[in-house]
């Protein structure tokens, strides 16, 4: 019976840890846009047959070349600029910080996590970063017009940033700077949690 229990809490603990992808650094800089007005646009779109099943977050936002940084949101988005954002999928979540660029180098840097939810079928969910030029167009041409992206099919779905654009001229050079930051894998939270509950079970029996 106790032997039930404890495999029992194990399996409660191993239920808790959350399944995300790693967390990714992301950066770049650039004088090549001139300047004028433009948005960050953030979208968490809803691509799999599960509405709400994804969210991220973009944190530790720093921006520098630029005033009047405001914050503009709809679907599911919470948060703000200074604290950080939530994203959970949906068909019109997008998280848009518009701006004018004064100054070079234009620079931004955040970091960027998901879950890594996925059911089936459909594409997956698409969680995207892009420049907006003022007329609300991306500044990369072809392709989706994203800088990254990453198409959720499993906690192991990476964030990619695109190649350069042939037609974007000398704008295909504006592309973010990504580093995975090495969080520990699900399947090892997973054994940690279970090596630590079965230490203390062993204590307790003892």
């Amino acid at each position: 019976m106790n032997l039930e229990r404890n495999w029992r809490l194990i399996a409660a603990l191993l239920a808790v840890v959350p399944l995300h992808a790693a967390v990714y650094n992301v950066s770049l800089s650039t004088s090549l846009l001139s300047n004028g007005n433009y948005s960050f646009d953030f979208q968490f779109i809803n691509n799999d047959s599960a509405s709400g099943n994804n969210t991220g977050t973009i944190s530790n936002i720093v921006m520098s070349g630029l005033t009047g940084a405001t914050l503009f949101t709809s679907g599911g988005v919470s948060g703000s600029i200074a604290t950080g954002l939530s994203l959970t999928d949906s068909a019109t979540t997008d998280a848009r910080i518009d701006f004018t660029k004064n100054a070079d180098p234009l620079t931004l840097s955040f970091l960027m996590s998901y879950s890594g939810n996925y059911t089936a079928p459909g594409a997956g969910d698409t969680f995207s970063f892009t420049i907006l030029d003022s007329l609300g167009f991306p500044i990369r041409s072809a392709g989706s017009g994203n800088l990254a992206e990453v198409v959720i099919t499993s906690a192991a779905s990476q964030l990619l940033p695109f190649p350069s654009d042939p037609q974007n001229q000398n704008l295909d050079t504006v592309i973010p700077q990504i580093t995975n930051t090495d969080v520990p894998e699900p399947a090892t939270l997973g054994l940690v949690v279970a090596g630590v509950a079965f230490a203390a079970l062993r204590r307790r029996r003892s």
